[in-house]
């Protein structure tokens, strides 16, 4: 089955360096504006759909959420042959949280709660010597959660 629409969706198409300039375009993990985030509730997290992301590539997918507090519940986790032991923020991936891939789509069951009211933020970073790393990034702000369709993973092949 096909990843369903969000109403809660980013396209991914702000690139950027770790040092805040501008990342040579065959150093990104993807093309901009090719990777669509749609974010759903699983459960008592949010997940995030990377809809054009190829599942093969060398990248470090990674969320979080900004609230009137700061950024919180920061994550990132490897796709397989992705090297990104340097990020503060990796997470493993389990049955509970981090990356999987469902029919060709990656998905990701973030640590954000899903009862959360903020601004969502989805990004693609792949390590690079010298400047540390880039990255894609996208957000779509949420004002109820309830807004945000829940979504069963075994419906989608995971």
């Amino acid at each position: 089955m096909a990843i369903p629409a969000s109403p809660a969706s980013a396209v991914l198409n702000q690139s950027y360096t770790f040092q805040g300039g501008t990342p040579e375009p065959e150093l990104l993990p993807a093309e901009p504006g090719t990777v669509e985030a749609r974010w759903y509730r699983v459960g008592v997290v949010y997940a995030v759909a990377y809809v054009g992301l190829d599942p093969q590539a060398i990248a470090c997918p990674g969320n979080s959420i900004l609230t009137s507090a700061g950024f919180d519940f920061a994550s990132n986790a490897e796709l397989e042959g992705a090297e990104c032991s340097s990020f503060p923020t990796l997470i493993e991936s389990n049955d509970e949280q981090g990356l999987r891939i469902c029919n060709d789509t990656v998905v990701y069951l973030s640590l954000i709660p899903s009862d959360l009211a903020g601004q969502l933020f989805s990004s693609i970073e792949v390590p690079v010597a010298d400047i540390g790393g880039v990255g894609l990034t996208g957000s779509v702000a949420v004002t109820d959660p309830t807004t945000v369709p829940e979504l069963d993973l075994g419906s989608i092949g995971c």
